[in-house]
């Protein structure tokens, strides 16, 4: 989820630095990009949702995306989810607050084998 969504936002402070290269960058562009944002964050976790149900017929999995919210704010505290809530979250500080990512270090962050199951 956290590579899905660092995608997300990476792909569209690209857009936003190059609009401001060409000079194309105007008042209220932030929040229009914003909003876009959101709105790719929001499809990408229905997606999600979705597929972990297909995933999971045989338990009938009802995952919903407020479920998944709820179980998120819920688990915050817990080492694993906090630390991915807290990334997303320093992700949309440094392109909305700052509009400048500083770092992407995925070297120590992610497994040393990634599997499609683990992308997906």
């Amino acid at each position: 989820m956290r590579l899905e969504y660092t995608c997300i936002y990476t792909r569209n402070y690209n857009l936003m630095l190059k609009m401001k290269e060409r000079g194309e960058w105007k008042d209220g562009d932030i929040e229009r990009l914003e909003g876009q944002v959101r709105t790719e964050i929001s499809d990408k976790t229905y997606q999600l949702v979705e597929k972990y149900n297909d995933d999971h017929k045989s338990e009938q999995s009802n995952l919903t995306v407020a479920l998944f919210q709820k179980w998120v704010t819920h688990y915050k505290a817990d080492k694993e989810v906090g630390t991915l809530a807290e990334a997303i979250e320093q992700m949309h500080t440094d392109v909305f607050v700052n509009q400048k990512i500083e770092s992407l270090d995925f070297q120590n962050e992610l497994p040393t084998k990634m599997t499609k199951e683990m992308y997906i």
